[in-house]
């Protein structure tokens, strides 16, 4: 699902830098460790922003998908390697979007395309 429709936004992202690497976002969910429940996640998207507030974390295998799942609901999903600079386990928060009112969401559209590379 995409901010503001029907679903599970899933965004995962690295929690360490690799010397070898170059890239400039290995540390993007570095600190997600931090979140605990009852905290405000903010997503701009489409020049729109989008509020969640964390209602769970759980830590799961790498092979645990069903923090994939879409479900009913309006949530996000931010999932990185734990503990930091391994990749042993994953952390997962979860939040559900309280503003704009999910009410009014859309169903996201099952037969979108994801871009090749």
């Amino acid at each position: 699902a995409l901010p503001g429709e029907i679903g599970n936004v899933f965004v995962t992202g690295h929690s360490s830098y690799y010397w070898w690497s170059d890239g400039k976002y290995n540390t993007v969910l570095s600190l997600l460790d931090k979140l605990v429940v009852g905290d405000v996640v903010y997503v701009n998207y489409e020049n729109k922003r989008y509020v969640y507030k964390v209602y769970e974390t759980v830590v799961v295998s790498p092979k645990e998908v069903s923090v994939l799942d879409q479900g009913e609901d309006s949530i996000l999903s931010l999932m990185t390697c734990t503990p930091v600079g391994t990749n042993y386990r994953r952390l997962v928060v979860r939040a559900r979007q309280i503003s704009p009112d999910p009410r009014y969401n859309t169903a996201g559209d099952s037969e979108r395309s994801l871009p090749t590379n």
